[in-house]
């Protein structure tokens, strides 16, 4: 029998050689499966512990915030609940009532043909809940320059008052500090800073600023005429932080249109940062739905809100926390309505 060939012996060499370097290849593979298999695990082990960290530390931020808020906090802080008509149960009462029923309320609105003339009628969005025991401050009661304020002579000292956009007309603040012991800041960035003639008086300051959704510098272009802005747009928050104030009593807005946004940028209760903003207790605000500001409406004479916009816009009062206790119609204008609302509830103390 012959005996294997060289080109046989080379075939079975060749064939161990294979063998050895599969096996040698099965044994490498196995390894990296067992190593990454431990460092899975030990991977999933830390992502779960570090997760279950992270709930942990979740509930305990979420049991620090609720306890020291509460939605449902009536504002006894507020000096003016003593001037209201109902009791501030009352009116927490009625303020749930409306959001519930909000759905109800726009479709009563909308189905009103009136709604969308020039006219009052979609003012009817804000609700007027009790009344107070008021003061025409300013001017006579229905004049154009007055503002009805709950309570207007009764508050005490320490009090603040905030003024947005005088105009450089100080009547309100004239008769509020002859009524009243409060400071009174009053705010106006637009124009040169020296067209405002600051009456002499030690509770009264002006600052050329304006109140604005968010913090912006004083353009470099000099304003040319008296209703250009020619100051810094400064929030609430840097307001009050600024003048290191710690509750703000009153504030009075006039800004032609610009107060919609300007309150939709507030925070509502269920917002955290609701627990740390400085609100008033008491807004006088004159809500338009024309404007004659380039910027929120390219024609003057055309609606830019509508009667959803005011019942959304009421829904936001609430969630705040404010009631509307006194609509003033603004005889001598369509698309102009004065408020007085009252902070009814507050987040924390």
């Amino acid at each position: 029998m012959p005996g294997p060939t060289l080109s046989t012996l080379e075939m079975r060499s060749s064939g161990g050689k294979n063998r050895g370097r599969s096996r040698s290849f099965v044994v490498a593979l196995l390894i990296v499966t067992v190593t990454s298999v431990i460092s899975i695990a030990k991977y999933m082990t830390i992502t779960s512990d570090s997760i279950a960290g992270f709930d942990d530390m979740k509930k305990e931020v979420y049991n620090f915030v609720s306890s020291s808020y509460n939605q449902n906090r009536l504002c006894t802080q507020n000096q003016y609940a003593n001037v209201l008509k109902l009791p501030l149960n009352e009116y927490a009462r009625l303020m749930d009532q409306w959001l519930a029923n909000k759905t109800l309320h726009e479709k009563k609105l909308m189905e009103n043909p009136d709604s969308l003339a020039h006219s009052h009628t979609r003012f009817q969005a804000f609700e007027v809940m009790g009344d107070c025991t008021f003061d025409c401050i300013g001017g006579e009661c229905h004049s154009d320059i007055s503002k009805v304020v709950c309570g207007g002579t009764a508050i005490k000292a320490p009090c603040v008052v905030y003024s947005i956009g005088g105009n450089n007309q100080w009547e309100f603040e004239l008769d509020l500090l002859k009524k009243t012991p409060c400071e009174i800041h009053t705010f106006d960035c637009t124009g040169e800073r020296e067209r405002f003639q600051k009456p002499d008086n030690d509770r009264l300051h002006f600052h050329h600023v304006c109140l604005g959704t968010a913090n912006a510098p004083a353009p470099k272009t000099p304003p040319i005429g008296k209703n250009d802005i020619g100051g810094e747009f400064w929030t609430l928050e840097k307001m009050q932080k600024t003048l290191n104030h710690t509750q703000i009593d009153l504030l009075k807005i006039d800004i032609e249109g610009y107060e919609i946004p300007l309150l939709n940028s507030w925070p509502i209760l269920t917002d955290i940062k609701s627990s740390s903003a400085v609100l008033p207790m008491q807004v006088l605000v004159e809500v338009h739905y024309r404007t004659q500001m380039k910027e929120l409406a390219a024609i003057k004479q055309a609606d830019w809100k509508f009667p959803t916009d005011m019942i959304n816009l009421q829904e936001h009062f609430l969630k705040m926390g404010y009631a509307v206790v006194i609509r003033d119609d603004n005889k001598y204008c369509n698309h102009c309505t004065e408020l007085t609302l009252v902070r009814i509830k507050c987040p924390s103390l």
